[in-house]
């Protein structure tokens, strides 16, 4: 028995198979990062204090190391308690792929929805009409279609135009779109966390933010107030767009999509 386990086939099934869980456990983590920008925050501490511990051992500083061993010990405790809804909505997240539709659109059909909602996002500018208009991308917003209005139909300038008219029901929340289709319609999006931001941005810019912040999606918005136009991504606003660096910054961001789905 001892001769089979310790056969160079077995030793070398061992070798990959404990390669492969560090891979996956490396490649996870980057996953979480990519999908939840707020977990960034988790992951920088923790190097912190890893570097803290290393250092303080080296140069035996004691109190320091003191204070690190106690941390890294109740540390991942104290992180799931405090980070908990991000790691959460990270761990769903993650690896999830879109429930609603499995087909990726074309590149006429992306071009054709690009020049829909850019159409409308221009006429509702022009008239300060506020607008939330949130594009999946890989990271699934399932949980945020399940609790808001269906709609499953095609995106057009016209329903997205009336959707968000003041006078509609659906008018104050964020529509999802997947694919070329509208998913739903009056969604709600977490809040941002971030600090600093200006006065003047609103609900919208701040559930644009927080929507952008957990997920890999495209948010775009128009400001009721001003009818500015702004693009929203990893927890990044792009405020002041015109309607045509609007359409142009789509297209680069579908064209980069349909070459990673090669």
């Amino acid at each position: 028995m001892n001769d089979i386990l310790s056969s160079p086939f077995l030793q070398i099934m061992r070798m990959s198979i404990d390669i492969a869980i560090v891979w996956l456990i490396f490649y996870s983590i980057i996953r979480l990062m990519q999908i939840n920008v707020r977990m960034i925050q988790i992951f920088k501490g923790v190097a912190i204090v890893i570097i803290l511990k290393i250092i303080s051992t080296v140069f035996a500083l004691t109190t320091v190391e003191y204070l690190t061993t106690q941390f890294i010990q109740w540390g991942v405790l104290l992180i799931i308690i405090i980070f908990q809804p991000e790691i959460r909505s990270a761990l769903e997240h993650l690896g999830r792929k879109s429930s609603f539709t499995r087909q990726q659109i074309s590149k006429n059909e992306a071009d054709s929805m690009i020049d829909q909602i850019v159409g409308a996002i221009d006429y509702m500018a022009k008239r300060r009409i506020g607008a939330l208009i949130t594009i999946e991308q890989q990271t699934s917003l399932h949980e945020f279609i399940a609790q808001a209005s269906s709609v499953d139909a095609l995106v057009t300038t016209p329903l997205l135009t009336t959707i968000f008219t003041p006078s509609t029901a659906l008018h104050d929340g964020g529509m999802i779109i997947v694919g070329d289709r509208v998913a739903a319609a009056g969604a709600i999006y977490p809040t941002t966390t971030q600090e600093g931001l200006p006065q003047e941005m609103g609900t919208r810019h701040r559930a644009a933010i927080g929507i952008s912040e957990i997920s890999d999606s495209i948010t775009i918005l128009v400001s009721e107030e001003t009818g500015e136009i702004a693009l929203v991504r990893y927890g990044f606003i792009d405020k002041g767009m015109t309607s045509e660096q609007l359409k142009n910054k789509l297209r680069q961001q579908f064209k980069t999509k349909q070459r990673e789905g090669q």
